[in-house]
């Protein structure tokens, strides 16, 4: 079993990543544009790697998780081979851009599979939470004991690397959709004299277990705990997009969620990209011209 893995990438779910198998007794190498983002990492035992590729060559299996795949390919390019190591790519992105990586892994001759995580940051290594992963068996069996150190309820889903990225937003744009219809609901009602207690307290029951997000999604509004948050609006926005662009290509219909989009886009380009989702609904709440246009920030 692979013991030396290096984790690429330390935003807030690549932190996450590399702390859980830390945690599972792995030997864990980081590397981070910011260095310092892993002075706590290297506490718990972490080792710091100076590039890319000493990282690599002293690992067995590569997680990565930056901001797009141009991104994953670039650092890995240091690397002139990768011959007997498996890239676990956990970067969101397209079908498309799954297939393109693994043809470019394997011509470096590495081992490729790629993921979606199914988790915020704080929920990687509960029992709970699924990674969906797909590769050549030879990569899944190299690369599945840190896979589910990561996702003990992971998933392989066989050979075709754009398929994680299908089921995710398949799986994820139902909830986003749903989130930033309570935000809207909760912005409705603000000066009808409906308390937003009586909308959570009616509204929670229809959605099950998702009831509890629900009302944590209210204490963040009411208290204004915008800058607390495990997936930024940003990051919503950037996954999104990179489905739209897969999608048109694929000739899919997208009217839906270039709604959603363009509603998130309207929150990025207010200044609201690094606050949580419920940020939103101050994007929401700033005037509206006759047009039917949200009016931008000063």
């Amino acid at each position: 079993m692979s013991r030396k893995v290096l984790v690429v990438g330390l935003g807030n779910m690549g932190f996450a990543l590399a702390k859980t198998l830390l945690e599972a007794a792995y030997v864990v190498s980081v590397w981070n544009r910011t260095p310092s983002k892993a002075d706590p990492l290297i506490q718990q035992g972490a080792s710091l790697a100076e590039s890319v590729a000493e990282g690599v060559t002293n690992a067995e299996v590569i997680v990565i998780c930056l901001g797009n795949y141009q991104d994953s390919m670039m650092v890995l390019n240091e690397c002139v081979s990768l011959a007997g190591k498996t890239i676990i790519q956990l970067t969101s992105a397209s079908g498309e851009e799954a297939r393109d990586m693994r043809n470019w892994i394997q011509q470096k001759k590495g081992l490729y599979l790629d993921g979606a995580i199914l988790a915020f940051p704080s929920g990687i290594g509960t029992q709970e939470c699924r990674l969906l992963m797909a590769g050549s068996e030879a990569a899944w069996a190299s690369g599945e004991a840190v896979v589910k150190a990561l996702g003990p309820s992971s998933h392989y889903m066989g050979d075709n690397v754009a398929s994680p990225a299908a089921l995710d937003f398949a799986l994820i744009f139902p909830s986003l959709a749903l989130m930033m219809s309570v935000i809207q609901g909760i912005h409705s009602l603000e000066g009808t004299g409906v308390s937003t207690e009586t909308y959570i307290e009616m509204v929670a029951p229809i959605f099950g277990p998702f009831g509890l997000t629900i009302k944590q999604m209210t204490e963040k509004i009411e208290g204004e705990a915008f800058s607390d948050t495990e997936a930024a609006l940003g990051v919503w926005q950037a996954a999104i997009e990179h489905h739209i662009s897969s999608f048109r290509r694929e000739g899919k219909n997208v009217d839906l969620v270039d709604a959603v989009n363009d509603l998130l886009k309207g929150g990025v380009a207010n200044g609201l990209g690094a606050e949580d989702l419920t940020a939103l609904i101050k994007h929401l709440r700033k005037p509206v011209s006759q047009s039917g246009t949200t009016a931008p920030s000063n």
